[in-house]
């Protein structure tokens, strides 16, 4: 029997060095709604600021997708890492609504740009069954920062004025993404032709679109990002309301929890059903989102992290699982765009409205809101046709 060769070489770590740069750039903004407390700028703005990063995700992606391929990936990746660095350091000389909605305008087409070039490149050093190993070691590298980044922020960050100065050391760090893209720099054996599929025409790709399994998981998506983005971005402000300390280690304990329940409970999924499996998840976020607008201590609100880690955790794997083993095999790439779009829309949409609702009824109020829309997500899951799970 053959040996399948090993995904783990030089150039695939160097690029998912960068991978986790570029998510070191958003777990870093945990403290974000803290800091825009400090400005003077009206609290009902801060949602738009927040969600200004990923509305720029949503919109350009789409655009961008067609015309990135290994072939230029690298040269793209580069201009999305100076992007990055050039707002990063420009934090801290916006402190009035137009200024900051600017630079986070520039901060997320950085990132769309290096990420979706990423996705390009990254396929030429996944060799043929080794995708289900390499794409699991991706997605632990995108919760890496999410685990280590918050708690430092505790560490480091002497008073939320500081936050500006920390993105300074961030954008010095992220300058390490030109030497591993020079590590990453591909062979001449290793094709573009390999990775580039022939597209399907719109009027395909919109048939498919209105199928409704690919309707149905896209809106499921949807929902679970509108109830994970504003407890990211809110979570810290809630904690200092509510007098809980160290509220950094909340999304260390959901990314721990993350990982977990994907190594101990994932490999079972086939046998029990993944329906099932992934309805028991949104169920358990639907009871542990409004159990944390009523949190009181220390104890059970990393306990619902613990909790919320575990839901999140399979739901992500097992939507984007069902999701591709119900696409056609043109469609299998365009429907996980699909999906990321869907993130993306929640990551832009919850924190626009949570600063709403945060503004006029409180954070408590808006975790309350969370779990009801994950509920809803919950209740799509019943219309999925038996066949498609």
């Amino acid at each position: 029997m053959p040996r399948v060769p090993s995904y783990f070489t030089r150039e695939f770590l160097a690029l998912n060095g960068i991978f986790f740069l570029a998510f070191c750039n958003m777990a870093v903004f945990f403290g974000l709604y803290t800091y825009l407390s400090t400005l003077g700028i009206d609290q009902k703005w801060f949602g738009l600021i927040i969600g200004a990063f990923s509305f720029v995700s949503l919109l350009v992606r789409p655009f961008i997708t067609p015309f990135l391929h290994p072939d230029n990936a690298r040269r793209y990746m580069t201009v999305g890492c100076g992007m990055l660095i050039a707002a990063l350091l420009s934090y801290g000389f916006a402190h009035t609504f137009p200024g900051l909605l600017l630079v986070r305008v520039i901060h997320g087409l950085g990132h769309v740009l290096l990420v979706t070039s990423f996705t390009a490149l990254i396929m030429v050093f996944i060799p043929q069954g080794q995708s289900q190993n390499a794409f699991g070691f991706m997605m632990n590298i995108n919760l890496l920062p999410y685990a280590v980044v918050p708690p430092l922020l505790g560490v480091v960050m002497q008073s939320p004025s500081d936050f500006p100065k920390v993105l300074n050391w961030v954008a010095l760090v992220m300058v390490l993404g030109f030497p591993l893209l020079w590590l990453a720099r591909p062979k001449k054996s290793q094709s573009p032709e390999k990775v580039t599929p022939q597209r399907p025409g719109a009027k395909a790709v919109w048939r498919n679109l209105k199928s409704r399994p690919v309707l149905i998981l896209l809106s499921i998506q949807f929902y679970i990002f509108l109830g994970y983005a504003p407890v990211f971005y809110f979570i810290k402000a809630f904690a200092e309301q509510k007098g809980l300390t160290r509220a950094g280690l909340f999304f260390s304990f959901v990314a721990l929890s993350m990982v977990a329940s994907r190594i101990l409970i994932l490999p079972f999924c086939d046998k029990v059903g993944r329906k099932k499996v992934f309805a028991a998840a949104l169920g358990l976020l639907s009871i542990c989102l409004p159990l944390l607008g009523r949190v009181e201590g220390q104890v059970m609100f990393f306990g619902l992290a613990v909790f919320l880690g575990s839901g999140w955790g399979l739901a992500s794997p097992l939507i984007n699982s069902i999701m591709f083993e119900l696409s056609a095999p043109e469609f299998k790439g365009i429907n996980t765009n699909f999906l990321m779009e869907m993130q993306q829309a929640g990551f832009f949409v919850g924190p626009f409205l949570g600063g709403l609702v945060a503004a006029s009824w409180g954070l408590s109020l808006l975790f309350h809101l969370c779990g009801v829309l994950t509920l809803v997500g919950f209740v799509s899951l019943l219309f999925m046709p038996k066949e498609d799970i």
